[in-house]
């Protein structure tokens, strides 16, 4: 992983609309990157795939992203 993906990833622990809880980085990417977070309700295991911050302004870049 690049230094620049690895300073725009959420920290391991962070919850997620108090929903998901980030527990580890499964990859990153140009867009955006991928997390293995715990769903705290259903307490099950679940991807979780979020855009770079500096792209959710680009519209075309996040209907690309979904």
């Amino acid at each position: 992983m690049s230094s620049w993906a690895s300073q725009e990833t959420l920290p391991i622990g962070t919850q997620l609309g108090r929903k998901y809880r980030i527990d580890a980085v499964i990859g990153s990417g140009a867009m955006g990157t991928v997390y293995l977070a715990q769903h705290l309700w259903l307490e099950t295991q679940v991807a979780l795939k979020v855009l770079h911050p500096s792209l959710v302004e680009r519209e075309a870049v996040v209907a690309r992203f979904l």
